[in-house]
C-alpha cells in the first residue's frame, strides 16, 4: 500500500512540475507565432496533433508535389481567403 501511495505522490509531483513549467513558459513568453516555440510548446503541439490524427491518415503521403508553382498558388489562396483573419505574414 505504501508503494502505491509513493507512486501516486511521485506522479502528482511530476505532473505539477510539468504544469508549472508550462504555465511559466506561457506567462513569460506568451503564445505567439512570431518567436520560435519553446520545447514544451513544440512537444505539446506534436503530441496533440498525433492524438488528433488517426494512424491511417498519418501514414498517407501528400499527393501534391511541392513545386514553386504550387507554393505560389497556396500563397495566393491564403492571401485571398485566410489573411483577413490570420494576417498576411
Amino acid at each position: 500500500m505504501r508503494g502505491v501511495v509513493r507512486t501516486l505522490l511521485l506522479v502528482f509531483v511530476v505532473l505539477g512540475a510539468l504544469t508549472g513549467a508550462l504555465v511559466y513558459t506561457v506567462a513569460s513568453r506568451g503564445l505567439s507565432t512570431r518567436v520560435q516555440p519553446s520545447w514544451i510548446e513544440e512537444r505539446a503541439a506534436l503530441g496533440m496533433r498525433q492524438l488528433a490524427t488517426s494512424s491511417a491518415v498519418r501514414d498517407m503521403s501528400n499527393p501534391v508535389t511541392g513545386t514553386p508553382a504550387v507554393f505560389e498558388d497556396g500563397l495566393a489562396h491564403f492571401a485571398d481567403h485566410c489573411a483577413s483573419c490570420h494576417g498576411n505574414d
